[in-house]
């Protein structure tokens, strides 16, 4: 799994769900993982995902204004195209115009390109397994069978 987010390995074990069917869409629980981060994600191997993961990791950084490690990356990734040296100081005020809505202009191609040649690296993170709740299971399942979505208007 690929991950910029610092909280999932702050936190000793999160409850993981796959999804199972589209429409309806139902998910599975998996059990309790613990995730770690195992390295970064090589320029290379970046440069091999498809398209659309590619275009999904683009789209996240520069949409997230929430996450300061988003905010953070998309600013290094300005600074460089504008040809700015990358120090503490420009990229937390560029940090601070992003979520302010006053960011400088980027493109996907900006990230991806950025992501492709190593100036920026995804985490790479591993789950393992640390425990399956099985009574948890057994009662989402039960629950499951007798479920009734409510009406959108």
């Amino acid at each position: 799994m690929f991950s910029l987010h610092q909280q999932f390995y702050e936190e000793p074990s999160w409850s993981v769900f796959v999804p199972v069917t589209k429409k309806p869409v139902t998910w599975s629980y998996r059990g309790e993982y613990k995730f770690a981060v195992s390295g970064s994600l090589p320029p290379d191997e970046f440069r091999t995902q498809r398209p659309g993961v590619k275009h999904t990791w683009a789209k996240r950084i520069l949409e997230n204004v929430e996450h300061s490690v988003y905010r953070e990356l998309r600013a290094r990734i300005y600074l460089r195209k504008k040809g700015r040296s990358i120090t503490p100081q420009r990229v937390a005020s560029e940090s601070q115009r992003i979520r302010d809505g006053k960011a400088g202009k980027l493109e996907e191609s900006d990230v991806i390109s950025a992501l492709s040649i190593g100036q920026e690296m995804l985490s790479v993170v591993a789950l393992t397994c640390v425990d399956f709740d099985h009574k948890f299971n057994e009662c989402i399942t039960e629950r499951w069978k007798s479920w009734v979505p409510k009406a959108r208007n």
